[in-house]
């Protein structure tokens, strides 16, 4: 079954109190690295799931769509999530006044797990849990960490399977940050102006 396929049977889904959903629709317009893949026909998807030390709160993927979107799956185990944590923050930093939203999904571990690699790295953005990895096979994902990165719109602009330098999470960055301006302009451009009718 391809990563599209898969992506639609769970379209209506419910595991264990996960929900993914998901409504097709084309992204065009970014231009993501060599290192990003891309399902054709991008859907944009939409999920729920239950935030680390959140008292019963829970991050629905939706409610972010006016702001650029950085998921990063992630395992405690995983050597290069390890080292990639304290770059994350820092660059989530520089570009927190641009409006980006870093959301951190611990994939199929215990709470006391994730809550101990966020007070290692110094975590300052929400983690969700995502308890049996629902989420993360929804996106195609085999390879720890793996990186996706939406627009305002809530499109995808990269999916990447691997680890990331610096100046590549900088370049998804500004992909995830202009494409959904581009998108949004060029609705407004298309929209049919209202003309004045002149009387006989």
């Amino acid at each position: 079954m391809g990563r599209l396929d898969f992506l639609r049977s769970l379209c209506a889904g419910l595991v264990a109190g996960e929900t993914l959903t998901c409504a097709p629709v084309l992204a065009g317009g970014a231009r993501p690295g060599d290192w990003c893949s891309h399902p054709k026909g991008d859907p944009r998807i939409d999920f729920s799931l239950a935030l680390l030390d959140g008292d019963g709160a829970r991050l629905v993927l939706s409610s972010l769509v006016g702001s650029p979107v950085w998921l990063n799956f992630f395992t405690t185990w995983c050597p290069p999530c390890n080292q990639e944590a304290a770059g994350i923050v820092s660059i989530g930093a520089r570009y927190r006044d641009a409006g980006l939203k870093i959301i951190g999904v611990d994939v199929k571990e215990p709470d006391d797990k994730a809550r101990a690699f966020v007070a290692k790295y110094h975590i300052d953005y929400p983690v969700a849990l995502d308890s049996r990895g629902v989420v993360f096979k929804g996106f195609g994902g085999n390879v720890f960490p793996t990186h996706i990165f939406l627009d305002r719109t809530g499109h995808i602009t990269c999916v990447a399977h691997d680890a990331l330098t610096s100046s590549q999470m900088d370049n998804e960055i500004a992909v995830a940050l202009t494409s959904g301006q581009e998108r949004t302009q060029a609705r407004a451009c298309s929209s049919p102006t209202p003309t004045a009718s002149s009387k006989p």
